[in-house]
């Protein structure tokens, strides 16, 4: 089985399976692709644009948290923008998270990883 081409090419993207549909990030766009036979790709809002961030999906264990895409770090032209945002996979929508200091504000070159 072919995979269909994304509207927006998969440059500098992270990716994650949420609910047997795959989601891709990249500064130029959100976008995903149900792993279905004969699926196709849709673009989605895609919250801040940064480049050189990573992803990390949450699936918490707990009812408090809902599942999300975290977008950690980056570079934008948003001074405002702290470098945190998540997409939360069954409300379809982005919110930015502000913290109390700006740790991941133009963070590159780094890893992360999210622990229940």
């Amino acid at each position: 089985m072919p995979l269909p081409d994304p509207p927006v090419a998969l440059v500098d993207a992270c990716s994650t399976i949420f609910n047997n549909t795959l989601y891709t990030y990249s500064e130029s766009a959100f976008q995903s692709l149900p792993l279905v036979q004969g699926a196709q790709w849709s673009q989605l809002s895609s919250g801040q644009p940064v480049s050189g961030a990573v992803c990390v999906h949450a699936t918490p264990t707990d009812d408090k948290s809902p599942a999300a895409l975290y977008i950690v770090g980056g570079n934008t032209t948003n001074d405002n923008y702290q470098g945190l945002q998540r997409y939360l996979f069954l409300e379809r929508r982005w919110e930015t998270l502000n913290l109390s200091t700006a740790v991941t504000q133009n963070r590159l070159n780094h890893n992360a990883v999210y622990l229940n």
